[in-house]
């Protein structure tokens, strides 16, 4: 929870929170946090949609 409520103070962007360098215990936790776990994902996801209207675009593409 600190690390959304940081981030939006900040006003950081999905791609920063997922480069933080947050502590973490390995007995107790990985070493990716679930939020930059989820904001990797969310990029990964974005980065594709983005991929897919950029092919779309393209002269001579068949809708899909």
């Amino acid at each position: 929870m600190d690390t959304y409520a940081t981030a939006l103070f900040h006003g950081m962007p999905v791609d920063g929170m997922s480069e933080l360098d947050l502590s973490y215990t390995p007995p107790l936790g990985s070493p990716w946090d679930a939020v930059q776990v989820a904001a990797q994902a969310w990029m990964n996801e974005h980065h594709l949609d983005v991929q897919r209207r950029m092919v779309a675009d393209l002269p001579g593409s068949q809708p899909s």
